[in-house]
């Protein structure tokens, strides 16, 4: 069995990295690359990118026969780890992509920010969604995309679950394409991500 997937067959970023650090990897036409961020201790954006597994046969072609192929979300995570029913406060989401993605819209009122829903349920009763919207300024060239919103102590309860559930995102007028492309990027976020997510339990 490979240690990395080299295909769309196979999209796996290098196995030997944890879930955290897989974040932080992402394809390009030379192979799995590694963000510079402060994770992997170089956050200066003007350095070169290291290419952790170096894969020939990325370029070209289209979203169906490119060995790239679209970008699709390879996994989700949960920001915030805490938040009390008393005070409220923001919750973000990171939604992370095998590849980098750019996305431009427009913010505020009227604006075409896209949207991600954070599943709320109440002693096992879902309640509304809470709306979350993309943090950032357009455009956004990156492979993690950022959701936040801003949680008032009135909608929830203590011991309330919040997590994120299947679903795709919502361009809501926006666009997301693959990196320098004119490819729509996949926007499907599946119940196994979801739940790989985890949740967060709200405290009194």
């Amino acid at each position: 069995m490979s240690s990395w997937g080299a295909n769309t067959s196979d999209e796996s970023k290098p196995k030997y990295l944890t879930d955290e650090e897989k974040t932080e990897v992402y394809a390009t036409e030379r192979g799995w690359e590694l963000k510079n961020s402060k994770l992997t201790g170089n956050n200066n954006p003007a350095a070169d990118t290291e290419v952790l597994v170096a894969i020939g046969g990325l370029a070209g072609g289209t979203s169906t026969t490119a060995g790239l192929g679209r970008g699709t979300i390879s996994s989700v995570s949960l920001v915030t780890d805490s938040i009390s029913a008393a005070t409220g406060g923001t919750f973000q989401v990171k939604v992370h992509y095998n590849e980098k993605v750019d996305v431009t819209f427009v913010a505020g009122l009227g604006g075409t920010t896209p949207k991600l829903n954070l599943s709320h349920t109440r002693g096992g009763v879902g309640q509304a969604n809470i709306e979350m919207s993309l943090v950032g300024t357009s455009p956004i060239n990156d492979n993690s995309l950022t959701f936040e919103a801003l949680i008032l102590g009135t909608t929830i309860d203590a011991n309330d679950v919040l997590s994120i559930g299947a679903q795709s995102i919502n361009k809501n007028g926006g666009d997301i394409k693959d990196s320098g492309t004119t490819v729509d990027s996949e926007l499907a976020i599946t119940a196994a991500q979801g739940t790989a997510a985890g949740s967060v339990t709200v405290s009194a």
